[in-house]
């Protein structure tokens, strides 16, 4: 039973990501009407489902996709069919008129290196499709998807060729078996000591509370042995080879950063909150270090001490600070940030007369910003919360992405498929940091995310309420009066696409867009008895999405049968 609860808990991911820390005001209906007549004026109406029909409907998005690099594109729910028809036509648009050559999935890398193989080479057959994570990419719409990759690299040179990528970090062991397999053709004899330490029996897998230093440190010796010998190892294989298990080693070790959990990320504080000094203090860390550089003794290696490790990057700090900073590096930066708080202070009549004071009060508000933000992680460490799970899968997820834009140069594109949680710019609650909180990062304006709307339907979905958690079709009325999805149905326009960065800057529009309204938000499971508000959630449109494509009536996808036993 504790392998299903697991397996399930990543399925609700979409049911609790993006759930707002307090509840949303009373909805102002004044406002809602406003943001309806708003969307009326402003939607591009999107008119097929068909994924060989003309672009003719789409062709107003060129200017939406603008030279965004990366589109992630989200989803309601797992079990739309609408949905991913819709975003099957987009990723065909992308590829074949924007340049587009990457797709990624959440779907666990390793088990998408064999569709990767049949679209690309055409090694094995359309049932590759049964080998991806879950059931509900086990559809007609996903073949769909696949069979148009296939035709397409049919016909084009190894260079132009699409990629489908998975770009999760679950099922760790499939990922290690991939790894173990080359290591086995280029240096079998290092197996058996690392396969004996990193992989996880069974009992363990499910033990997130329990952290194994041990195996963390495998991974990294692991890590270097691929580094340390890169050109005897390509030698043995390819380039591309090496590159493939170095990844797949990396991604399992991602996933090993999620055990002795409730410490990667503060809870008071928060991902976004977090951020936001981070991204203060990377615009000002140079100012305070010139200011205490010109007018204030510090012993050597005060200034290291403070933010240690750091390479002038904030990317990766969560990660950085709970699983790389030892107790006595994180003490030291504590200590170092009140010396240095200290000793600015003793300092003001000698940095104000050779400096200014504007200059002199900006360091002392940088070294604050400093001191809060080890204080707020500080309070990670020993705090227990499932959040922290998804926080680090999502970093791991965009790392990931990451990789696969730097693998295949500077000129490629990404298309990406996953929940309306994870491509998310902000998630508006405090403990949680997105795949597209990091993905906007690091990737600024090149980074476009859609989110998927719906107002009514049908879709298909796990169900809690029974043992097993059987996959289920629900129906759902239409959206509650004032809710995103009954205002977005309001033009009357079965399917359409509308762009947020165009809302007004002031106004009744704006305050709808910009306060947290309610929105149809499930994952791959729910509970049959709890479909009412539960699977509401509170989410500020503007801060959390680009675009926002919109479905007044959904149907569920449409499975395909199970795959024949040979």
């Amino acid at each position: 039973m504790k392998t299903k609860v697991v397996i399930g808990l990543f399925a609700l991911i979409g049911s609790m990501v993006l759930a707002y820390a307090k509840d949303s005001k009373d909805i102002n209906l004044d406002d809602a009407s406003a943001a309806g007549d708003w969307l009326g004026e402003n939607a591009i109406p999107i008119t097929s489902l068909d994924m060989n029909g003309s672009f003719e409907d789409l062709l107003p998005l060129e200017e939406v996709i603008g030279d965004a690099r990366i589109v992630s594109m989200g989803e309601a729910t797992h079990g739309t069919r609408e949905f991913y028809l819709l975003k099957n036509r987009l990723f065909k648009f992308l590829s074949m008129e924007h340049g587009f050559n990457l797709f990624g999935l959440e779907n666990s890398f390793g088990n998408a290196l064999p569709v990767n193989d049949y679209v690309t080479d055409g090694v094995g057959d359309a049932d590759v499709v049964y080998g991806l994570d879950f059931d509900s990419y086990r559809t007609e719409e996903f073949s769909e998807l696949i069979g148009y990759m296939r035709q397409y690299n049919k016909s084009k040179k190894s260079g132009d060729k699409l990629h489908f990528y998975g770009f999760d970090n679950q099922q760790p062991s499939l990922n290690l078996k991939g790894a173990f397999q080359y290591l086995n053709k280029v240096d079998a004899d290092i197996v058996p000591q690392y396969k004996e330490v990193v992989i996880r029996s069974d009992e363990e897998r499910y033990t997130y509370d329990q952290r194994d230093e041990k195996r963390v440190n495998a991974y990294k010796e692991l890590l270097s042995v691929f580094d340390t010998n890169k050109t005897t190892y390509i030698k043995k294989s390819s380039p591309e080879e090496w590159s493939i298990a170095r990844q797949s080693v990396v991604i399992a070790s991602q996933h090993e950063k999620m055990y002795g959990l409730g410490h990667a990320f503060p809870i008071g504080y928060g991902a976004i909150t977090a951020w936001e000094s981070e991204v203060k203090l990377k615009k000002e860390l140079n100012s305070l270090y010139e200011v205490l550089d010109a007018c204030v003794a510090l012993p050597q290696g005060t200034k290291g001490k403070m933010l240690p490790s750091f390479s002038g990057s904030f990317y990766d700090f969560f990660i950085h600070y709970r699983y790389d900073m030892t107790k006595n590096q994180r003490a030291e930066a504590e200590s170092a940030t009140e010396l240095a708080i200290d000793a600015l202070k003793s300092s003001k009549k000698a940095c104000t007369k050779r400096l200014d004071k504007e200059s002199y009060a900006a360091a002392q508000d940088t070294l604050n910003s400093v001191k809060t933000l080890l204080e707020e992680y500080k309070k990670s460490e020993n705090t227990s919360y499932v959040g922290d799970i998804f926080n680090v899968r999502d970093w791991a997820m965009a790392e990931n992405v990451k990789w696969m834009l730097d693998y295949h140069g500077e000129d490629s594109k990404i298309a990406l498929f996953a929940h309306n949680g994870h491509v998310a710019r902000h998630s508006g609650r405090p403990g949680y940091g997105l795949m597209g909180d990091y993905l906007e990062y690091e990737f600024n304006d090149d980074y476009l995310a859609v989110g998927f709307v719906f107002n009514q339907g049908g879709f298909s979905a796990m169900d809690w309420k029974f043992e097993g958690f059987p996959r289920k079709e629900v129906k759902v009325g239409p959206s509650r009066q004032g809710t995103v999805g009954e205002v977005m149905s309001r033009p009357g326009i079965p399917m359409y696409a509308v762009d947020l960065r165009n809302i007004p800057n002031s106004g009744p529009v704006y305050r709808w867009f910009n306060t947290p309204q309610k929105f149809k938000f499930l994952g791959g499971s729910i509970h049959s008895d709890l479909l009412g508000d539960r699977f509401e959630e509170d989410i500020t449109l503007s801060d959390a999405y680009d675009v926002l494509v919109f479905v007044d009536a959904t149907t569920p996808i449409m499975l395909l049968e199970k795959k024949p036993e040979h």
